[in-house]
């Protein structure tokens, strides 16, 4: 099966003028294929499974808790992802874990900065690097509104897509091992509640956007003026099927009078629908 898929993924990512790389596991068999799957590439807000992981991990030191109250901070609201960027910084208050779900399901970057605060750019890097990730690199916790001027590798925040498939991945094993848990710092129980908050998504505009309606697509996506992304596990039903984690960069604004950003999207989407239908036969 993956040698056909492997070609035709290929062969869409050929058909275009920028950019593309993937990663996919095949979660039934354990096969394995990339395209330029190590190439440093912007990470944009993918880097919020990376911030997940370790702020869960800090949970399971016993540093934080998940109702720790959560403080939206007027410094980080010059953005507009999400939406606590609309509210009244000396009102709002959270908890931690309904933090972390804005982060993730809508992309919040006001939650964002705070948990990066909270925790440390050093702490989060050095954790990072423990689980083996020696390309990823989070230069900054929060992008504001003025900051999204095109990325560039060497002053952003950036991965690889073998780096976030392989970290979406031990989500979904320590969900089912302990012992893969532990590897991350984190138990099955913790997994579990990353695997819950990634299917919270909202922007599905990517990943899941031609799938049929029994898929379920636990995800993250990232977005710069130049670059559009997404890494997720695809399940049907309760079953997952696959990993597939797909980076583009140096699109153009316009392609064949066609915003660039349509086609970056509208491409994984088919990666996505083309991966999804190689499993025809799963129940």
């Amino acid at each position: 099966m993956e040698k056909p898929l492997e070609q035709r993924l290929k062969d869409l990512c050929d058909e275009q003028p920028f950019h593309i790389g993937f990663s996919f596991i095949n979660l039934q068999t354990g096969g394995f294929f990339n395209r330029f799957g190590d190439e440093i590439v912007p990470s944009a807000s993918t880097r919020k499974i990376f911030i997940l992981a370790c702020v869960l991990a800090d949970i399971k030191a016993g540093k934080l808790n998940l109702t720790d109250h959560f403080f939206i901070q007027k410094k980080y609201q010059d953005n507009n992802s999400g939406i606590f960027h609309y509210f009244d910084p000396n009102a709002c208050v959270i908890s931690l874990h309904d933090a972390l779900v804005a982060m993730v399901a809508i992309s919040d970057n006001a939650c964002t900065g705070g948990i990066v605060e909270m925790i440390g750019l050093d702490r989060l890097n050095k954790y990072i690097t423990s689980l083996g990730f020696n390309q990823t690199l989070l230069r900054y916790g929060n992008l504001s509104a003025s900051a999204h001027t095109p990325a560039r590798v060497e002053t952003t925040n950036v991965t690889t897509p073998n780096e976030a498939a392989a970290m979406i991945h031990w989500f979904l094993k320590g969900s089912i091992d302990e012992k893969e848990a532990v590897h991350i710092g984190l138990d099955s129980e913790l997994c579990n509640l990353a695997l819950k908050i990634l299917l919270m998504q909202q922007i599905n505009y990517r990943l899941p956007f031609h799938l049929p309606v029994e898929a379920r697509v636990a995800h993250k996506t990232g977005t710069r003026s130049n670059a559009y992304n997404d890494v997720g596990i695809v399940y049907k039903g309760e079953h997952p099927l696959f990993i597939l984690a797909v980076y583009t960069f140096e699109v153009p604004e316009m392609i064949e009078n066609m915003p660039g950003k349509y086609v970056a999207s509208d491409l994984i989407a088919r990666l996505c629908r083309s991966c999804y239908d190689s499993f025809e036969d799963v129940s």
